[in-house]
């Protein structure tokens, strides 16, 4: 896999495997690190760690205050609960919204691609121009070949990965690798089974940002952003209930009536947003079976009996996702876990 620049090849941050490896989820209200290890056929979380940020310091995913930041990474290494020595790549990802991706299907010209050439191919380039929306003089770009007949392509506004290399710079963690959020998601929650060709339907409701991903291991085929989020979560709960967010979590955690009635309309609308990525996928992959499953990750998971409350209005199974499925050896608690799972799909993505 390689990451370009027009006219020149940037330094490759996407070839890079290591024995240890570190993932950093950054969203505008915390910072979550990861750190793994493999040994022969095992995979061990070694240590992990949060800390929340200031309003300031990151917007939209976009790091405002470099000064701070720094300060903040500081106190994520010193508050590492287990393996204390940071060692391995540093993986972190662009925000969502600045992420873009194309998957290229059945296309004659993706056999005939020399995986050698140091220039984009036309075909790459074509793709870019018709639906991502934004120069591609003013883009980092990456790509790579999924099977014979489909080519994934990824692209990020300079700007922003130039943000983060700096402000990771600053903070003397020098920033190695450039991962996608939703494909650290897939990575993290998915058992890799390559023969397995069904895509999964994931439901990821972050701190900041939500979508609807659709893909298989961390092969990003469709995504749709929802407006459903945990900050939202909370805000709503506390001002429709009258309570402050510390009380509004234990009614998050023990009173599903209360959470089902306050945030219906919301959930109506998931449930919606939903069924319009079912019908794609059926309209779209005559070839595989239907999507008769779906898993919720992300920090707003943790909302009590969330699968439940969607499963009643879709009428299929829903679960909640196990970020520790393809960990061997773990020191995070399991009920912890799931607000982790961006940060240990990137730190996956290392090894």
């Amino acid at each position: 896999i390689r990451l370009y620049i027009l006219g020149g090849k940037l330094k490759n941050m996407f070839c890079l495997f290591s024995s240890q490896s570190i993932g950093i989820d950054i969203t505008d209200y915390s910072l979550r690190l990861v750190m793994l290890s493999k040994k022969g056929k095992s995979i061990i979380l070694e240590g992990y760690s949060e800390v929340f940020l200031a309003p300031e310091i990151v917007v939209n995913g976009e790091i405002k205050d470099s000064q701070k930041f720094s300060e903040a990474i500081s106190k994520l290494i010193k508050n590492i609960k287990g393996n204390k020595k940071i060692k391995g790549e540093i993986i972190a990802s662009p925000p969502e919204k600045q992420t873009f991706t194309v998957l290229v299907d059945n296309n004659e010209k993706i056999q005939n691609l020399d995986k050698k050439t140091e220039e984009i191919p036309e075909i790459i380039l074509n793709n870019v121009k018709n639906y991502i929306p934004i120069s591609i003089d003013n883009i980092y770009l990456d790509w790579r070949t999924v099977d014979k007949n489909k080519i994934l392509i990824t692209a990020s506004p300079k700007t922003i990965i130039d943000n983060y290399t700096t402000a990771f710079g600053k903070s003397n963690l020098p920033l190695t690798v450039i991962d996608i959020k939703t494909a650290a998601i897939l990575r993290s929650i998915v058992v890799n089974k390559p023969k397995n060709k069904n895509s999964k339907l994931v439901i990821h409701i972050g701190e900041s940002y939500s979508s609807i991903i659709l893909g298989n291991n961390d092969v990003i085929e469709f995504t749709m952003n929802i407006s459903l989020t945990n900050q939202m979560i909370n805000n709503i709960t506390s001002k429709k209930s009258n309570l402050s967010l510390p009380r509004t979590k234990k009614i998050k955690n023990n009173k599903i009536d209360t959470t089902k009635q306050i945030l219906n309309e919301y959930l109506n609308e998931l449930v919606k947003n939903i069924k319009k990525v079912i019908l794609f996928y059926a309209e779209n992959n005559t070839n595989h079976g239907l999507i008769d499953n779906i898993t919720i990750c992300g920090a707003g998971a943790m909302l009590k009996d969330i699968d439940k409350l969607l499963k009643d209005r879709l009428k299929m199974e829903v679960k909640i996702g196990d970020p520790l499925i393809n960990i061997d050896k773990n020191l995070l608690k399991i009920k912890n876990s799931i607000s982790f799972t961006t940060a240990i799909g990137m730190a996956l993505r290392g090894l």
